[in-house]
């Protein structure tokens, strides 16, 4: 009698189980846009106990993948082109469905900072970090065109600013 009840509650949890993948494996785009979303947090130094600031934020996408590495600093010869890469959400860089590609190139700088990598990047040598928290935006406003992404426009200040006003000016500019 024991084994029967056992068997038929492994047996109710795999199918739950499988059922619950199934759904969520055949959620359609915009099912998913509308499930995923990013926290940020910011704390002030009035606000922490110690006097520290600190800022956090998840990555709540399907997509990516969370492999953390490091990204060395490395120095580049005058008049070298860095490429711009696109569906880089992850270490080294790419996403899990989107075939990785680069729209063009932009001039490399004479010296790029270490950082480290993940889904999004965080942190350089320099401590400069970030986090963000994506919103989809109206579908008509969306340019497929566009170069930067915000993975990138990241890895981008991350090399090159060593305080995050410079990040500030190199995204913006």
């Amino acid at each position: 009698m024991r084994f029967k009840r056992l068997s038929l509650v492994v047996a109710t949890l795999t199918l739950v189980l499988i059922l619950s993948g199934l759904l969520v494996y055949s959620n359609s785009e915009q099912e998913f846009e509308e499930t995923s979303s990013c926290t940020a947090i910011a704390v002030s130094p009035e606000a922490s106990a110690d006097g520290s600031s600190m800022t956090t934020h998840t990555d709540d996408s399907g997509t990516d993948t969370f492999h953390v590495s490091m990204i060395p600093a490395a120095d580049y010869e005058p008049g070298t082109m860095r490429p711009v890469l696109k569906n880089t959400d992850d270490g080294p860089f790419r996403q899990l469905r989107d075939i990785l590609f680069s729209p063009g190139e932009i001039p490399q700088v004479a010296h790029t900072y270490a950082y480290t990598n993940a889904s999004y990047s965080f942190q350089n040598e320099m401590q400069v970090g970030m986090g963000e928290s994506t919103i989809g935006g109206q579908r008509d406003l969306r340019n497929s065109d566009g170069w930067f992404e915000v993975v990138e426009l990241q890895r981008i200040a991350l090399e090159r600013a060593s305080t995050a006003r410079e990040a500030i000016q190199i995204m913006g500019s």
